[in-house]
């Protein structure tokens, strides 16, 4: 009983198979690779943009994927101090394609992926920071937007070692020790003002 039931699922999963072959995509409607698309996919990986550029109807997903499924292995080039320094100073103003032509062998979605790791910005683009209600860390947040600092800058200048970044100090009380380096970071000085009750 246990080994028929087996054959009769094989045989239904061979013709599910011979169905698709036929018709070219799956009972979801999806269309096939074909081996014309694999050997595209060979000749340009890992340049996404250039297949993707190559194979319009097929979606970035589905086509990362496809490249997992074939084996094909991204090449990761390590981003050394030097082109940190580099993105960050060309990031903000420089074109896309001027930036693209600084970095070879990188492509734009990695270019990317590090400016937004970084917290880097197009010109034009800088994060404002909702405000808290709290007078210390809202001055804070204003400086930073003032001189054009993430709060990975923030975090970096003071060594606050991600307090900022964490984003902890809108949940909780604010840490004075952080806040007390912060302010030492952007050039500013903790001012205690005390009330006058005569």
């Amino acid at each position: 009983m246990y080994l028929a039931e087996l054959s009769r699922h094989a045989n239904t999963a061979q013709r599910a198979r011979a169905t698709m072959h036929r018709s070219g995509s799956t009972p979801s409607g999806h269309k096939l690779w074909t081996e014309e698309e694999d050997r595209i996919l060979h000749a340009y990986h890992p340049d996404y943009e250039k297949i993707m550029a190559e194979l319009p109807h097929r979606h970035q997903k589905g086509i990362w994927r496809r490249a997992q499924k074939l084996g094909l292995k991204e090449i990761r080039h390590p981003w050394l101090a030097s082109d940190l320094s580099k993105l960050r100073r060309l990031y903000t103003t420089e074109t896309r394609a001027g930036i693209m032509a600084q970095f070879p062998g990188r492509t734009r979605p990695a270019i990317k992926l590090a400016a937004s790791y970084y917290g880097l910005a197009r010109q034009g683009y800088y994060y404002q920071h909702r405000r808290t209600g709290e007078p210390m860390i809202d001055a804070i947040l204003q400086r930073i937007e003032d001189i054009k600092w993430t709060l990975r800058d923030l975090d970096e200048a003071s060594g606050t070692k991600g307090y900022f970044l964490s984003h902890s100090w809108r949940q909780c009380k604010p840490n004075m020790k952080m806040v007390h380096l912060a302010v030492k970071a952007l050039g500013g000085d903790l001012v205690v003002k005390w009330k006058d009750y005569d």
